[in-house]
């Protein structure tokens, strides 16, 4: 389970780079961080959808159907916070877009990922 995880968070901190690597970190208390259901995130206005919360709302559902386990989202939006600080901190400021592709690449290689 934690390797399919860890590359669903590679995939979100990819399309999330540019978020994450803005000039002031992004609005932390939209209503899609505590959205519990699809059904809560599907009713939600766009700009209120938490991308993350979102995909963990569907992994948790799929874990609990394929293996009969379930996901602890709040514990795994830390990790993806904890996750975005450390790579933010290596990247250094850098608006390159090349460069923070490399820095989280470089990042998940750390953890024992190789492409």
């Amino acid at each position: 389970m934690g390797k399919v995880l860890c590359g669903f968070f590679f995939v979100l901190l990819v399309l999330g780079s540019s978020a994450l690597f803005a000039s002031s970190p992004p609005e932390r208390d939209i209503r899609g961080l505590k959205a519990q259901s699809m059904e809560e995130v599907l009713a939600l206005p766009e700009e209120e959808i938490d991308l993350a919360t979102a995909a963990l709302i569907l992994a948790r559902e799929a874990y609990r159907d394929l293996y009969g386990e379930t996901i602890d989202i709040a514990f795994y939006q830390r990790r993806l916070d904890e996750m975005a600080a450390s790579i933010t901190n290596r990247a250094g400021g850098t608006r390159d877009p090349e460069k923070i592709i490399a820095t989280i690449g470089n990042f998940f290689k750390g953890l024992g990922f190789a492409p």
